[in-house]
């Protein structure tokens, strides 16, 4: 039988390579603005997913395969050029530590260095089409090269004691034009930072076999090795 789970993404921040030592809690906010071709923003959201404790529906486990995953939320701005979206797995050293009140560009906490600047990623990112209006919608499968998030969701279950810690970004990585999208995220004026979220934050919606769930323990019952590698 299956069922359903929603996980929301919390410990949100928007870091800016332009603007490095400046704190973006609770937005998401991803890529590049440019005023007189100058580049005056571009920024990489990070947030956590932390699997074990949904929102709603049926708490996923370690060692849990899951059938789906999509990312959902609600656009609220779309900025010039069509590019892509892309995530990547925060695989810096760092990453579980990272503090979404104080994190900048070049630190995780505000003074602590990340091992890369933003913080390091693992490799190959997953890319695919930018949503092309606003308003809620699934953000990641969006036209024929839309991906799920089920490989990531699966590899923090097994690999990561059920943390899925992502950092978002547009494609290319460096745009040379304006191009910006924002989604509304965990914050003060909206969802009340620290309280309960509101049912248009960023979010995973996860599809499982809930009878797979039976008789499974958590990472912390059988010595589960986590990696951030």
């Amino acid at each position: 039988m299956s069922a359903t789970s929603v996980v929301y993404g919390t410990r949100l921040a928007s870091l800016d390579a332009v603007n490095t030592t400046l704190n973006y809690a609770g937005t998401w906010d991803a890529g590049a603005i440019y005023i007189s071709g100058s580049k005056t923003i571009n920024r990489y959201p990070i947030c956590e997913f932390d699997l074990l404790a949904p929102a709603s529906g049926p708490p996923l486990v370690y060692g849990q395969a899951v059938a789906s995953a999509e990312l959902w939320g609600n656009v609220i701005g779309i900025y010039g050029t069509a590019y892509k979206l892309a995530v990547d797995r925060l695989s810096d050293s760092h990453a579980t530590l990272y503090d979404y009140h104080a994190a900048t560009w070049g630190a995780f906490d505000g003074v602590g260095a990340w091992d890369v600047a933003g913080g390091a990623t693992a490799a190959p990112g997953h890319t695919w089409a930018q949503p092309t209006a606003t308003g809620e919608q699934s953000l990641n499968n969006v036209g024929k090269d839309g991906i799920d998030f089920t490989a990531l969701v699966n590899d923090a279950l097994t690999n990561r004691g059920g943390r899925l810690i992502v950092r978002f970004r547009v494609e290319p990585i460096n745009p040379a034009v304006s191009h910006e999208i924002g989604v509304i995220g965990f914050s003060d004026t909206f969802h009340g930072e620290g309280g309960s979220l509101g049912p248009y934050a960023v979010r995973l919606i996860i599809i499982s076999d809930a009878d797979a769930q039976t008789g499974r323990r958590q990472p912390s019952a059988i010595g589960q090795a986590v990696s951030w590698a």
